[in-house]
């Protein structure tokens, strides 16, 4: 369960795969190393929510600046919209992650 045995087996990624450890590259987490027991996560989902609309007018919006909009009218265009959602909720138990800076990289 506990990862502070491993941080003086684990000279590089490779020592961290010989020991069967999957590696998992984010390159938002560049410089530091995580370790995860996911067996101690708990993840709990609701049902999927899934609403249709004939009769709306849907505004869609780029997100970009300047802010460009487009206005959709259903109805007139014979047309259906489609929205799902989905609740999740999670727990990490204490330990369950570990992490260190790592070197630059070369």
């Amino acid at each position: 369960g506990s990862f502070a045995g491993l941080a003086p087996l684990a000279g590089s990624l490779r020592d961290l795969q010989a020991l069967g450890v999957q590696i998992i590259v984010v390159p938002s987490a560049v410089g530091f190393l995580y370790a995860v027991d996911a067996a101690r996560i708990a993840v709990a989902l609701s049902l999927p929510i899934v609403e249709t609309a004939r009769e709306a007018i849907v505004v869609m919006d780029d997100g970009g600046s300047p802010t460009v909009t487009t206005t959709l009218n259903l109805f007139q265009q014979n047309a259906a919209a489609i929205r799902s959602e989905l609740f999740a909720r999670f727990a990490i138990a204490p330990g369950a992650v570990a992490y260190g800076t790592l070197g630059s990289p070369s």
